[in-house]
């Protein structure tokens, strides 16, 4: 399987990596997926927001993904016209 790598397990719960587009820790845009020291300072709560990939994205690398993706956008311009 070729996202199996991408998978992980923590205390028995299952979680998929995902692609990070950009953050959002306090209000401030942030590049990168690494919340930097200098936002915790002094701070007992942080405000983060993280954008992923959208699937109405097309794949970059293709593969079986890629059919998914043709796939939905079939059936999604279909329910558009009907």
């Amino acid at each position: 399987m070729e996202t199996e790598g991408r998978n992980k397990e923590i205390n028995d719960i299952k979680y998929k990596e995902v692609e990070v587009n950009k953050m959002i820790i306090n209000g401030k845009e942030q590049t990168g997926n690494i919340i930097n020291a200098e936002d915790t300072k002094d701070m007992q709560e942080l405000n983060v927001t993280v954008y992923t990939r959208s699937i109405t994205e097309p794949p970059e690398n293709g593969g079986r993904h890629n059919k998914l993706y043709e796939l939905l956008q079939k059936v999604l311009f279909k329910n558009k016209r009907s």
